[in-house]
């Protein structure tokens, strides 16, 4: 009995034993599956942690690179511009348009003449010490300095091919300030800015600009251990991006003390040589958050982990496949999202190249139309004065000649397309000959079940405007009228016109009117068709908005009316109730047609003028010559710049005709190019571009008086002396 008991104990304690054994192999098992999900989750957060890093480091030497990159290029721009000039009063004013558009981190521009005189600047500058020179492209150096109100600056300089010498200086402590103090990285992390060497030009203690990054602290801070620091020095400037752990002290605080950091580093390109980007964190800011996490988990579940073991493996299991579902439910989500918006973008991109292609093609087509337009006016203007008036011969003159005068308005619509910023020449439009002609278009696209009518009050008064333009916006918004009524109902258009004060716009639509003009031309389209809810009123001039359906419209219509009516310095305003029908109104501001002045000259003058024309198309060449011989002024007709530049030499001329667009064999046959070099070298020479175009730089020459007029093709002789009687006069 006695051996029996000793043997259920014997039992008894091995099974004690082996439930022990139990117990503790699965309580290591679970503290190594802990431990090596704690490493791993560590790992983990950290790397993704310097990730992050890395993006801050690569995003700030990116802008960085651009911004230093970008003065150089204003510096050559500027430099380009002001060798040009002859005039220092135009210098000024280049240097101050300049330095109030660019601010921000600008501090001074300096332009020194050929006898190194200071021509303009801002304010004084002392260097105290200069740190590095960087070379780019142009003759462009710029150099690192360090000024006495102990700020670094990058100075950047050109010396330009009239001796003239410029500097452009920019603050780099403002761009720090600005751009990259606010960036916090963790409790105590910031970012640095350091040339090859290690010399700080961006830190955020003032004290440690100009100073090297081992030697210069040491000067600092006495023999503090820098051997890891002085690694980190050597591998970044060795590897152009990376991310290393180092040890080093916070230089910002007080307490000197040695930590473990995390630094990434990017090269910024600058010239023929490199900065260095460091953005540095506190290794303690990723490790302690985790590692107190984790122990407070593993103290306040580990009694429960042990009692529940079983159960909650297959718990945590069904808990992983279900995180492992939805995410890859996400992923699909985030996939299907992004293979839209690129599908979108894609669709976008080729819209934008089509319309590309279409300005240009526009653009050519234009050109071409109007040389061809040239010659066709010019001879019927000459068979009209040729011709005995009332004759049938006269007749076909006149026909020809009126129609190529439409044809060319309609090649400046078609140009439209391909340009932006253009110039319009105005003319006076009388109101009621205008409407007339443009309701008679309209009659001819109204639908049958559709009354068209008119009650204008006008007489002789117009506006300056566009026809080709206003019939666009009557058309426009009429078609639109008979679109809102449909083809299920008998529909009424009514056009209205009278003149009307400011107070009456005013007070009809609760705005503001310029004062500049006192009466207006009111143009009143009514309908009855379905009408519009007030939150639609509200966008129905917004670009590629429509409530059209099934594909039916653009949503550029109303757009283009308010943008045409915009230019004529005039308003539109809509008015609309649902299945009540909508009303819109059109002001111009009423002139009379003295208000376009026509040159008047003295034949007399025009005789003693000496006119070179420069065109390579030479239908055109040969009817300007005809027309100003048979006037009698002298006109010489080149179709290339290699025989103007000839001409010019051996010849004194006062006025300059050149095409914009002529074919290019070198870089000077572009025509506004050319005539601003032969201005610089004959100064009294009248220069005048003929362009199938107006665009943004023939009007910024102009502006600038680079050029002294430009006008659009087809030309005639009567318009180009037009044109000079305006310039003399």
């Amino acid at each position: 009995m006695k051996k029996r008991i000793t043997t259920m104990e014997n039992i008894n304690k091995n099974k004690a034993i082996a439930w022990v054994v139990i117990v503790i192999f699965l309580v290591g098992i679970i503290g190594y599956i802990g431990w090596h999900t704690w490493e791993k989750y560590k790992d983990s957060i950290i790397e993704k942690q310097k990730e992050q890093m890395m993006i801050i480091s690569q995003s700030l030497a990116d802008n960085l690179e651009d911004t230093i990159s970008n003065y150089a290029s204003d510096l050559d721009y500027l430099s380009e511009l002001i060798t040009l000039e002859k005039d220092p009063e135009m210098i000024t004013a280049i240097a101050d348009g300049y330095m109030d558009k660019n601010y921000t981190f600008i501090e001074d521009l300096m332009i020194y003449d050929p006898a190194s005189k200071r021509m303009w600047n801002k304010n004084d500058h002392e260097w105290i010490k200069t740190f590095d020179y960087y070379s780019f492209d142009n003759d462009i150096t710029m150099r690192a300095v360090l000024g006495s109100d102990k700020n670094i600056y990058f100075v950047y300089e050109k010396n330009m091919d009239n001796g003239m010498l410029m500097q452009l200086i920019v603050n780099a402590h403002g761009y720090y300030e600005k751009i990259i103090s606010n960036i916090q990285i963790g409790t105590n992390g910031y970012v640095v800015l350091k040339d090859a060497d290690g010399v700080l030009f961006m830190h955020p203690k003032d004290e440690q600009l100009g100073k090297t990054v081992i030697e210069g602290r040491k000067e600092l801070y006495g023999e503090l251990d820098m051997d890891s620091l002085e690694e980190l020095v050597s591998f970044q400037k060795d590897v152009k991006a990376g991310i290393k752990e180092y040890y080093s002290y916070w230089w910002t605080n007080k307490d000197l003390s040695m930590v473990k950091k995390i630094s990434a580093h990017s090269h910024v390109d600058c010239g023929d040589g490199f900065l260095i980007v460091s953005a540095v964190m506190d290794y303690d800011d990723i490790h302690k958050p985790l590692a107190a996490g984790f122990n407070a988990i593993s103290l306040t579940f580990g009694m429960i982990l042990l009692v529940l073991l079983f159960f909650a493996t297959t718990v945590v299991v069904q808990i992983m496949q279900g995180r492992k579902s939805e995410q890859e439910i996400q992923y699909l989500k985030d996939l299907n999202q992004v293979l839209e918006e690129t599908r979108r973008s894609e669709e976008a991109i080729a819209h934008q190249q089509r319309l590309q292609i279409m300005g240009t093609m526009t653009g050519g087509i234009a050109h071409e139309f109007n040389n061809l337009l040239t010659p066709i006016m010019g001879y019927s203007e000459m068979l009209l004065d040729m011709l005995p008036n009332g004759s049938e011969e006269a007749d076909y003159a006149k026909e020809i000649f009126d129609a190529s005068d439409k044809a060319k308005d309609i090649i400046k619509q078609i140009a439209g397309l391909s340009r932006k910023n253009m110039e319009t020449v105005f003319t006076f439009v009388p109101i009621k000959k205008a409407l007339r002609r443009s309701l008679k278009m309209v009659r001819s696209v109204c639908p049958a079940n559709i009354s068209l009518s008119e009650d204008l009050h006008f007489e002789k008064e117009g506006f300056l405007g566009n026809e080709t333009q206003f019939n666009q916006v009557l058309l426009n918004v009429c078609v639109n009228a008979f679109h809102a009524i449909g083809k299920d109902k008998d529909g009424i258009v009514k056009v209205t016109g009278e003149i009307v004060g400011i107070d009456e716009i005013e007070n009809r639509h609760e705005c503001d009117v310029s004062d500049i003009w006192s009466q207006f031309l009111c143009i009143k389209i009514s309908d009855n068709g379905c009408g519009m809810e007030p939150e639609m009123l509200e966008h129905i001039f917004n670009p590629f908005f429509t409530t059209k359906i099934g594909g039916k419209g653009t949503g550029l219509g109303l757009s283009v009316v308010e943008q045409i009516i915009h230019s004529h310095n005039g308003y539109i305003f809509a008015e609309s109730k649902v299945d009540a029908g909508s009303t819109f109104y059109i002001y111009f501001p009423m002139a009379a047609e003295s208000d376009i002045s026509s040159a008047v000259s003295s034949h007399e003058e025009d005789v003693n003028m000496r006119i070179l024309a420069v065109d390579d198309n030479g239908k055109v060449l040969k009817l300007l010559e005809r027309d100003f011989k048979k006037l009698n002024i002298s006109i010489t007709a080149v179709s290339n710049t290699e025989e103007a530049k000839v001409f010019l030499e051996k010849e004194k001329f006062d006025v300059m005709l050149v095409d914009q667009e002529l074919s290019r064999t070198s870089q000077t046959d572009n025509g506004l190019i050319f005539a601003i070099a032969a201005g610089s070298l004959y100064p009294d020479l009248i220069k005048i571009i003929m362009t199938g175009q107006i665009k943004k730089e023939l009007i910024e020459a102009k502006q600038h008086g680079l050029i002294e007029s430009y006008i659009e093709k087809p030309v005639s002789d009567t318009r180009i002396l037009e044109e000079i009687h305006k310039i003399i006069g």
